[in-house]
This record gives C-alpha cells, structure tokens and sequence, in this order.
C-alpha cells in the first residue's frame, strides 16, 4: 500500500485525487494546503513543515510555487512525487528537472491517459502531413489561469517531434497578414464550466483531419495521477512522464 501525501488536496482536482484515492484503497496519510477546507479522513497541514507521516509518494495538484515546495519536501524525504501543476515557469522546470537526478519525478501537464494517446496521434499524423497547416485550439473553465494550457503546449511539443523540426508559435490571430508555413496557431477559449477540450486540426489542401480529446469529468486526472503514482513508486531516480507509463503498459 503506497503512503500518498496530496499537495493542493483542498483544490479543485485535489480533491478528487482524495476521494479517488480512498476508494481504491490508497493510504492517504496527510495533505498539505495553504487554504485548508473541507472534511478529510487524514491531517491536512498548510506547510510541509508540519508532516509528520511517513511518505511513499507526494501528488501535487496546487500552484507552481507550492510545485516547488512539493519538490522540496520529496527531496528531503527521497520519496517519489508525481507532478500535475500546469503553468510552471522555465527556472521552476529546471529545479523540478535537477530533483529528478536524485529521486523519481514524474511530470505531466494532463494526467489524462486518453490525453497522451492523443498526444501520440498528434505525432504519428504529423509526420505524414508535413504540408498541412496545424492550428489548435483549447477551453477551458473561466476559472483557469494559465493560458496557453499545458495540454496544448504538450501537444505542440508532440507534432514538432513527429515534424523533426521546431515551429513558430503563433498564440492567437489579429492584424492583416497571410499564415505562415512553418506556423502552429494556438487559440485559447475560457468560459463555464468547462473541464477541458483539445482540438487539432491538419489542414489540407484537400481535406481537413482533426483529432480531438474532451474531458468530462476532473476525476479523470485524478485517476491518472494514482496510475503514475502506483508507476513511479519504488523506481530509480529518473524524470519520468505520462508517454513512460504508456509504454511500459503497451510494450
């Protein structure tokens, strides 16, 4: 039984990753928030100097501030830590990235399996249409901060590699000029409620192929989550990702 603390257990998806957790029979032995709220079967402190328990893996699922904090507290512990905090900064990546030479991190900016696979269609359809324009376009709740999302950006990162070949990144449209060849569009839509929608599109001169993935429900990325957690545990230390969960599933 794996010991899990959850980092941002009071948030949106924290809480999910909690209730998930308990029903499948994971130890939840604390969590840490900065605004604690709501009833847990398990301590919730606001700082990681407060934890006591005995921790296998941390879930984190706050800001990138507390990301790091999280990191911190794993480094300090050499315990595993999954990382789910989208809107981390270039220098926070780097920390994250060094702690990975000392124990097991596994990073992902959608914790959806059903995300990587699509990210994986991204890259195989993109080697095959290297004369199709690529826009795509993603929304959100009204509530989320960041904005490209991380799921875009990772599918962005996803075609290049299936291109071999970087883009110019063109976040939105306006103005008076023709498209570039050698341009991906990103577009960003926040409103309701919405959990999350990816969309891709290959534009041809022929015909149009688009490959889409939609979340219905939060609790998707908390099952997620617990599967890297279940993969990370008790492995060497590495920088690990949804894409290395895929593959020592399927291969």
């Amino acid at each position: 039984m794996i010991n899990l603390l959850i980092c941002g257990i009071s948030g949106r998806i924290g809480r999910f990753v909690y209730d998930s957790a308990t029903e499948r029979g994971f130890n939840v032995v604390c969590g840490v928030d900065r605004s604690p709220a709501g009833q847990y079967d398990c301590p919730v402190y606001k700082t990681f100097d407060d934890v006591k328990e005995l921790v296998d893996c941390v879930i984190d699922f706050s800001l990138p501030d507390g990301a790091i904090q999280a990191v911190g507290f794993a480094l300090s512990r050499k315990c595993s830590i999954v990382i789910g905090t989208t809107g981390l900064s270039d220098a926070q990546k780097e920390e994250i990235d060094s702690a990975a030479r000392q124990i097991p991190v596994f990073v992902s900016e959608n914790m959806s399996p059903g995300m990587s696979l699509t990210a994986e269609l991204c890259r195989i359809a993109s080697r095959f249409l290297r004369g199709y324009d690529i826009e795509i376009t993603e929304t959100h709740h009204a509530n989320k901060i960041d904005s490209p999302s991380g799921s875009a950006l990772l599918l962005t990162r996803a075609i290049e590699e299936g291109l071999g070949e970087k883009r110019n990144l063109v976040f939105g449209r306006c103005g008076r000029r023709i498209r570039g060849k050698d341009e991906i569009g990103i577009h960003s839509l926040r409103g309701g409620s919405v959990t999350g929608k990816h969309e891709v599109n290959f534009f041809g001169e022929n015909d149009t192929i688009t490959i889409s993935h939609t979340a219905s429900s939060k609790k998707l990325f908390a099952e997620g989550a617990l599967a890297a957690s279940e993969f990370i545990t008790g492995r060497a230390a590495g920088f690990y990702t949804m894409r290395s969960l895929l593959s020592d599933v399927f291969m």
